[in-house]
């Protein structure tokens, strides 16, 4: 066999050339053209996006939209959003606007600034672009509708609890739509892909940009202040290695950024400390028990497990997902949970090999799942690690073993 590949291998190459660019003819003259990245359709057409339609696609940036385009995109959402909360066009804000678009439009447009297009997760829910902005307004939206159902703790006295009942699900918006912006400032790192130049009226690589642009700090300006304040016209984003919920705690940092003017004067015309409430559900959703942090991870919770059994993709839309997938991307999220290499270790790593400890790590995957209420995989170990090994995810550790002992 080798001297079979060493054969191959030298035979392709002696044999190798550097080859020409791909000729492409002409409709109209019948004449071969050498024209390089240029795909063109049956009728002769340039396709402006033929990049994007191959396998593995040529990465091209997220273009840095206007606030109000991202708004419109998903207007479906915002009209769902006034719809529950039931503010009439009639009732007005002091400065003559309708009371639901200073109250929530605005705040939805400042946090478009911040979120922007971004995804809101490398590998798990809403991960592609714009996944980070329509997670917040559908746990915010689902949030809110829940709380709808239930009344906040009682001070005893009627009026008092009249007047906060309108408060909390107002907190609970904010709450919801605010929980996952800690990302943009532990997990994500945006920096510039393309730049505009005003003088030449193009887009140019920052590669070829004469002046240093740094990458975004979220704590001192939105993405779009920085995209304008640089000139930038697409953007990349890396996403770093963090501790497993670092973000939650970084959540109530932009808070004060998008929550202004009639939203923040309205919650703080509560009879109780709301706006101190809302602080500390942001940092401690996940785990704390009391009326608003109950229902930002309800909202949460319904928005990813909706997410978790699709994928957007540009071509052919939303399509179902595999199970497969599905798994994997679970265990993909649960790694900044797990612990490696000690006695209490999910997984250990021994050179370039991830041995899975049995039962530990797949009652993990099966907890996970029940969270985000992925309901088409496996409910025991066995039968999703049979699943794993029969698509090559996992293997045995030799023909007759399939663990082994440290």
């Amino acid at each position: 066999m080798q001297a079979i590949l060493k054969a191959v291998f030298g035979r392709l190459q002696s044999n190798t050339k550097k080859l020409p660019a791909k000729p492409r003819f002409n409709s109209k003259t019948d004449e071969i053209q050498l024209d390089r990245n240029i795909y063109k359709d049956i009728f002769g057409r340039a396709v402006p996006d033929a990049e994007q339609q191959f396998y593995p696609p040529k990465p091209v940036g997220l273009s840095v939209f206007q606030e109000e385009a991202i708004l419109d995109r998903y207007q479906d959402l915002i009209a769902q959003l006034e719809k529950t909360v039931k503010i009439g066009s009639h009732r007005k804000a002091n400065d003559g606007r309708s009371l639901f678009e200073a109250r929530y439009v605005d705040v939805i447009y400042r946090l478009a600034s911040y979120a922007h297009m971004l995804p809101a997760s490398e590998y798990h829910h809403h991960s592609q672009p714009g996944g980070l902005f329509r997670h917040s307004l559908e746990s915010a939206l689902f949030a809110v509708q829940q709380a709808d159902n239930y009344l906040p703790p009682t001070t005893g006295a009627v009026d008092l609890d009249e007047q906060r009942r309108t408060r909390y699900l107002y907190a609970t918006w904010i709450g919801a739509l605010m929980h996952d912006t800690g990302k943009l400032i532990t997990d994500l790192r945006v920096y510039p892909h393309t730049v505009f130049d005003a003088e030449k009226n193009v887009s140019v690589s920052i590669l070829d940009w004469n002046k240093p642009v740094s990458p975004w700090v979220p704590h001192l300006a939105p993405l779009t202040e920085w995209a304008k304040k640089n000139s930038v016209d697409r953007y990349m984003v890396h996403f770093r290695e963090r501790s497993h919920k670092q973000h939650d705690n970084s959540s109530v940092i932009l808070l004060p950024a998008v929550l202004q003017g009639e939203g923040l004067e309205y919650i703080m015309e509560s009879p109780d400390n709301l706006y101190g409430l809302l602080h500390d559900a942001l940092a401690g959703y996940t785990h704390d028990k009391d009326y608003l942090s109950n229902m930002i991870r309800y909202g949460d919770s319904l928005s990813t497990s909706n997410d978790m059994k699709y994928i957007a993709t540009a071509s052919f839309g939303v399509v179902k997902k595999s199970k497969m997938l599905n798994i994997v991307n679970l265990i993909r999220a649960l790694r900044h949970q797990w612990t490696f290499n000690d006695n209490k270790a999910q997984a250990w790593v021994i050179g370039e090999t991830v041995f899975l400890r049995w039962e530990a790590s797949f009652h993990s995957v099966l907890k996970s799942a029940k969270e985000q209420r992925v309901d088409d995989i496996p409910q025991d170990t066995n039968t999703l690690l049979l699943m794993m090994e029969d698509h090559g995810v996992t293997r045995r550790y030799d023909k007759n073993n399939r663990s082994v002992l440290f």
